[in-house]
């Protein structure tokens, strides 16, 4: 959660989140199933559409922070690898040197096998 990484892949989902909403929202305008009004474009209420959209990017933006907070990705399911994530990085508990030596013996052995 405090690297540049996750905060793009935040933002990218935000994005993603408000144009998917605002197509939904305009969707509905043009079926004329919000109202009572004809179906049609020109029948749109635009400060809805942007009110809606900015709740979801803000609700999007929040959900990314309170996931990023368990696992340091924006994803819930910590289904995301974000690049140069590492599980090391975000728990200063663990010996980052120790670690990467691990990592360095591991990959020895299995270049070994």
């Amino acid at each position: 959660m405090y690297t540049t990484d996750f905060w793009k892949a935040a933002a990218e989902r935000s994005v993603k989140t408000i144009a998917q909403t605002a197509l939904a929202v305009i969707g509905l305008y043009t079926s004329g199933l919000p109202t009572d009004t004809p179906a049609g474009i020109h029948n749109i209420d635009w400060l809805g559409v942007a009110a809606a959209a900015a709740l979801a990017g803000v609700v999007s933006l929040l959900t990314s922070i309170g996931s990023g907070a368990k696992s340091g990705t924006p994803s819930l399911g910590d289904l995301e690898d974000l690049p140069g994530h590492a599980y090391i990085r975000i728990h200063p508990e663990i010996d980052h040197d120790e670690a990467v030596e691990q990592l360095r013996r591991a990959q020895n052995e299995a270049e070994q096998r």
